[in-house]
């Protein structure tokens, strides 16, 4: 059986990445950062089966083979299956995650950026090298 992301939890994010799409200015992109980080979102990201798991064992682990964009390392993740769709090619494998687990998760695989909802009209690139702790 398929599960199924509802979009109602990213119409907040889906909102603000607009604003930030149409409006430049830090203020924008840290509203979208602050509703990754302690709002109620969940994101799309691409998965492949574990290559750990023991044999008979079900689950799925996040890809982190994120391109290299301008040099940084970056995650595609999406706000709703209509993005995915709107992305791939062909079928991919995607998993649902937190926005705030995603996010801690990217920082200790050294992940630098996320662009969200990429080849749509609300595609943004958010940028977390800044929002790393203890760098200056």
């Amino acid at each position: 059986m398929e599960e199924h992301l509802s979009e109602r939890n990213n119409d907040r994010l889906v909102n603000l990445m607009t604003i930030a799409r149409t409006h430049e200015g830090s203020e924008y992109d840290l509203d979208v950062m602050n509703e990754l980080l302690y709002g109620s979102a969940m994101l799309l990201v691409p998965a492949k089966a574990s290559e750990e798991m023991e044999e008979g064992d079900e689950g799925t682990t996040m890809s982190i083979d994120a391109p290299s964009i301008d040099g940084v390392l970056t995650l595609y993740a999406f706000t709703g299956e209509a993005a995915v769709r709107s992305f791939a090619t062909e079928e991919i494998t995607c998993m649902g995650l937190p926005s705030s687990e995603l996010l801690r998760i990217c920082m200790q695989q050294g992940v630098g950026a996320i662009l969200l909802d990429p080849d749509t009209p609300n595609e943004l690139c958010v940028t977390l090298s800044p929002f790393r702790s203890g760098e200056n």
